[in-house]
């Protein structure tokens, strides 16, 4: 026999709004929206783009076109806003994914993130180059394009080579020099290697290959196109030595390679090292691989004859792409593909829609499925397989003030939910700020928190019941100003104050023993939607759509049945809504059992 337990919490007697059992209502399947995910206001999923504010200065939206969907994020030029490569950790080797790089860089400040180069899946190390505050970590792919950051954040398009080298004191000839191809990563043939203690473990261990432990006279810090010496402090065959504080491994790999490092680079051979990167610009801050390139001087580029394959740049997938605007604004954009349900796009597609966002130029990420954008701590795209760990990314931070996500809508009403909400600020620096209740205009209603903020969250409660304002939209603004007296800064976050709808609950009716009872009480009339929904979160019947109902106390009786069937065993969530963005929602599960 089949039955339901209740899980909600019980309810009042109240007259019933009786909704026809053979109503035909279709079955829906809809897509969890960017505004479940945003800490800005309310995105439409619509065939137009609508654009939301995340800080003075950096933009969100989301677009939406024939079924393709792309989120695309606009950085103002501003002195509180630096963009930048990260490493996914200590170890160049080591991936994660981009959410839980944000979160560990949330006290300095990170806002929004993108995936970036493409990487070696069994080694972790990036596929190209990865310069980070001048500092060489990776050599460049040579056949592929890279972005660089320029002395004070303008962006460029790199196209570079290592042509490194190094010498010995012991070497008959000192005229004589001897490449290097590469940092920070496994042997892909016959080549010769170094390790900075940015590789973070020891070297790999192979049969044909030797190491050479070489303390640098300064730091272990490799810069293009500046020399270093140091002294060989040790020698291992088969590898293994690990380069940590001044000193670096040296490593020879297969055949004559191999040999010329154990016979040149004995203890106490001195050694000079030249990590020659051509193509470099003079100020340049940080670079990071990636391609191909997709706009030169405000024009698509197709075909750019890049070291990809044809199922790289052809096929239809999810992309990531990085451009800038002639006047400066940063474009970062993801485009969902096959893993989010949507068609993709190739390589050329993706170009000409840089070149329509009005980048001057633009290179692209790694895509498919490691195409990701975070706001915050918050995946923006939502690939069916979950996140995939990365070996870099790209990086916003913003100096200023930070809000985290309110409920968007508080219903103080004194049923028990929603009745208040709570935020936390920070900020990179330590400093001051004030915290206020605006409305629309930003005249202040009160003051929320006045004191001390810095890089640990602090809890701001925005008071529930007592909320002595009526019902419409309204602000949270806060006022920041550093310890330091640089430059201050400033939040502002939506929020809507509705009492129309509470004091929900789901109980079985006491006179008719197989309906689903659900009450509500509503201020006013309003539109109502009731949706009910599986323990995944698919929407399995909708008992109103919009539907006008008067003010009062009010209850709908429901069969449980969905075209004429009743619902399997399993554990249900009612949803009631008087919000077309469903913000006031409130929710009550039950169990059907047999």
């Amino acid at each position: 026999m089949q039955g339901f337990d209740v899980m909600g919490r019980a309810g009042v007697t109240v007259p019933a709004v009786r909704i026809p059992a053979e109503r035909p209502l279709p079955l829906i399947t809809p897509r969890t929206s960017a505004l479940a995910l945003l800490a800005v206001a309310p995105v439409a999923a619509t065939a137009s783009a609508t654009q939301s504010t995340i800080v003075p200065g950096v933009t969100y939206e989301r677009a939406a076109r024939d079924g393709q969907v792309s989120h695309i994020v606009r950085i103002d030029e501003n002195p509180l806003i630096t963009i930048r490569p990260e490493r996914s950790g200590a170890q160049v080797t080591r991936r994660t994914n981009l959410t839980t790089m944000m979160t560990r860089r949330a006290s300095v400040g990170a806002l929004v993130g993108v995936n970036g180069d493409y990487f070696n899946y069994a080694g972790g190390y990036p596929s190209g180059l990865l310069l980070l505050g001048g500092e060489l970590i990776h050599e460049p792919e040579q056949t592929r394009s890279a972005l660089g950051i320029l002395t004070g954040g303008r962006l460029t398009t790199i196209r570079a080579q290592l042509t490194g080298e190094w010498t010995s004191s012991l070497q008959p000839d000192p005229t004589i020099t001897f490449g290097f191809s590469g940092l920070n990563r496994a042997a892909e043939h016959r080549e010769t290697l170094i390790y900075t203690p940015r590789y973070g473990t020891h070297t790999p261990i192979g049969s044909d290959r030797t190491d050479a432990l070489v303390r640098l006279d300064t730091s272990a810090v490799l810069r293009p196109n500046r020399t270093v010496t140091g002294t060989v402090i040790s020698q291992r065959a088969r590898g293994g030595l690990t380069p940590s504080g001044r000193s670096i491994v040296l490593t020879g790999a297969g055949g004559s390679l191999t040999t010329r490092v154990a016979t040149y680079l004995k203890p106490g051979a001195t050694v000079t090292l030249r990590p020659t990167v051509t193509g470099l610009p003079a100020d340049l801050v940080h670079a990071i691989g990636g391609g191909p390139l997709l706009v030169q001087d405000g024009a698509a580029v197709h075909s750019a004859g890049e070291g990809f394959t044809y199922g790289q740049v052809a096929v239809r997938s999810a992309r990531t792409a990085v451009g800038q605007t002639a006047d400066g604004q940063t474009l970062l954009v993801v485009t969902e593909g096959p893993r989010e349900g949507r068609r993709g796009q190739t390589v050329n597609q993706q170009a000409d829609q840089l070149a329509a966002l009005g980048a001057q130029n633009a290179v692209a990420m790694d895509s498919g499925g490691s195409s990701a954008m975070a706001i915050g701590r918050r995946l923006i795209n939502q690939p069916a397989a979950g996140e995939r760990a990365i070996a870099n990314a790209l990086i916003i931070r913003y100096a200023g003030v930070q809000l985290s996500d309110a409920t968007s809508v508080i219903t103080p009403n004194g049923d028990g939910s929603r009745d208040g909400a709570r935020t936390f600020a920070w900020a990179a620096k330590s400093g001051r700020a004030t915290i206020v209740l605006a409305r629309p205009n930003g005249s202040r209603i009160s003051t929320l928190y006045a004191g001390a903020v810095g890089p640990s969250p602090r809890s701001i409660p925005i008071a529930g019941r007592n909320i002595a304002v009526h019902d419409g939209p309204y602000k949270i603004v806060a006022k920041f100003t550093p310890t330091d007296n640089t430059r201050a800064s400033s939040k502002t976050m939506p929020i809507v104050i509705d009492r129309t709808l509470g004091y929900m609950s789901v109980r079985k009716s006491k006179a008719a023993p197989k309906r689903l009872r659900i009450s509500f009480k509503l201020v006013r009339e309003a539109n109502l939607t009731i949706t009910i929904t599986n323990a995944s979160g698919r929407v399995v019947h909708r008992l109103m759509r919009r539907t006008h109902v008067p003010s009062g106390p009010r209850a709908v009786l429901w069969d449980m049945k969905v075209h004429g069937k009743r619902l399997r065993p399993g554990v249900y969530t009612v949803s009631v809504s008087s919000r077309q963005d469903q913000a006031d929602r409130l929710s009550a599960r039950f169990r059907m059992t047999r």
